[in-house]
């Protein structure tokens, strides 16, 4: 959509952010940081050209942005739907053989796997209702309910929970700029998304023994978390994250300036990971990282912009991602 032009007209922004990225990377490397080797270098430059992606789409001449429902999508979504079944009969193969929330001998990460699968599951919630075609509507619905079975087999808190607050502040969004209404409409597409929904996760429960297992592990670990907060049980992850940000408040001296020496150990707070990775030369991208999100949300709940449903789309996966 940017093509060649819009590169030229964005060349001294992609310029002075490669100039930073290298910057970075050379304070990481003379700080000696636990990033240097084949996995992690490809990783970043990917996330960087994620970054550029992102931004020459942003500065794109804005068209009309209403993503059109096709067949592509509908057999793209059918695949999916196979794939993911499948990846639940391997889960249910590993069963006696995996770790409480890992996939034995693989090296899915269970916070990724719940990640890209919470994705999927507010692409396709976003899909089904806002697709004028009836026919879709299920599909979608379908391939959402089985993303959601996929994440529940991770066992992650972290997706499902900001999952569901993303989609909260979607769905006010789109209320205050009258994009959603609750009429008939509404709630006959939800209860007709139940309908389906539930029969196929009954179904899947009861072929699934692993399922049920999973789902008991992470409701557990919702009931330990909540324990933790309200100071009447302990939970082991919750208590790493605040011995980590203990740690690293109480030690600026270590940080503050030029990041920490030997850094490997991330802080699971992406605020306090830039400045914990690379001190006062982090405020640019701690600094464009609020910029960001406070633009978004002013345009989302301003009446003043006239935003298109992609653009909506996009803003609820970039919500949640944060």
């Amino acid at each position: 959509r940017s093509g060649m032009r819009g590169i030229e007209r964005n060349i001294q922004f992609i310029l002075l952010s490669g100039f930073y990225l290298g910057t970075l990377l050379t304070l990481s490397f003379v700080r000696q940081h636990d990033i240097f080797y084949a996995y992690k270098m490809v990783f970043i430059g990917v996330c960087f050209a994620l970054f550029i992606f992102g931004y020459l789409l942003a500065r794109a001449p804005q068209q009309d942005g209403e993503w059109v429902d096709s067949l592509l999508m509908m057999i793209g979504a059918g695949v999916l739907i196979l794939i993911l079944y499948r990846f639940l009969g391997f889960v249910k193969l590993i069963s006696f053989t995996g770790t409480e929330r890992g996939f034995d001998v693989t090296e899915l990460n269970p916070v990724g796997v719940a990640y890209v699968n919470t994705v999927l599951v507010l692409v396709f919630v976003y899909m089904a209702v806002t697709t004028k075609r009836i026919v879709s509507k299920p599909l979608y619905a379908i391939s959402a309910g089985v993303a959601v079975l996929v994440v529940i087999t991770a066992g992650s808190r972290g997706a499902p929970l900001w999952g569901c607050v993303s989609l909260g502040i979607i769905a006010c969004i789109l209320l205050v700029n009258k994009k959603l209404k609750i009429n008939t409409k509404t709630v006959a597409t939800v209860g007709a998304a139940g309908l389906v929904g539930i029969p196929v996760a009954i179904y899947s429960f009861r072929a699934n023994y692993a399922l049920s297992e999973k789902l008991d592990i992470l409701i557990l670990r919702f009931e330990q978390l909540f324990r933790s907060l309200t100071g009447s049980g302990g939970d082991l992850s919750a208590a790493a994250r605040v011995n980590f940000y203990d740690y690293y408040l109480s030690n600026l001296q270590l940080w503050i300036f030029c990041g920490e020496k030997y850094y490997s150990v991330y802080p699971h707070n992406q605020f306090l990971e830039i400045g914990v990775r690379f001190g006062l030369v982090g405020i640019p991208l701690l600094g464009f990282s609020w910029y960001v999100m406070w633009k978004t949300l002013t345009k989302a709940f301003s009446k003043k912009y006239e935003m298109s449903s992609e653009w909506y789309l996009v803003t609820l996966v970039f919500l949640f991602s944060y």
